[in-house]
């Protein structure tokens, strides 16, 4: 009998593990920034990787990193980050979005910005013409 438990303990230990080991944006902090800048960019070479490793694909996004370390994001890897408005791309559209990148970004940005992954080199025009605009940003994490 004593063995039966410890089996059945060990299956609801395995269960528990794989049912809450994800992050949820329902249990994440969130952190909420008002008025901050979001950006488009495109990747120029597929050879190219993002600095979080992966790949590219609609509905990813960089933010700055701290001192001179890419590897560093100002938040972590895998953040879930929604914007106040939807955004349109040429390869999707939405409002929520996952860190996987880091850039050097323009110091007259706002300091939590978001630069939205826009596809590959032909889009430039359309990210471009996306521009900066001000929204607010909840980052979950």
């Amino acid at each position: 009998m004593k063995k039966i438990w410890i089996i059945g303990m060990a299956v609801l230990s395995t269960i528990l593990t794989f049912s809450f080991g994800e992050v949820n944006t329902t249990y994440a902090a969130a952190h909420v920034y008002a008025n901050q800048d979001v950006t488009a960019y495109v990747r120029y070479s597929t050879s190219t990787k993002p600095a979080g490793g992966g790949d590219y694909y609609w509905g990813v996004a960089a933010v700055r990193y701290q001192g001179s370390n890419p590897l560093n994001p100002i938040v972590p890897f895998g953040t879930t980050v929604s914007t106040s408005l939807p955004i349109k791309s040429p390869i999707g559209s939405g409002t929520s979005f996952t860190v996987i990148d880091t850039g050097a970004m323009k110091p007259a940005l706002s300091p939590n910005n978001l630069d939205i992954y826009w596809g590959e080199w032909y889009n430039q025009d359309s990210a471009l013409s996306f521009g900066q605009n001000k929204m607010t940003l909840t980052y979950y994490y």
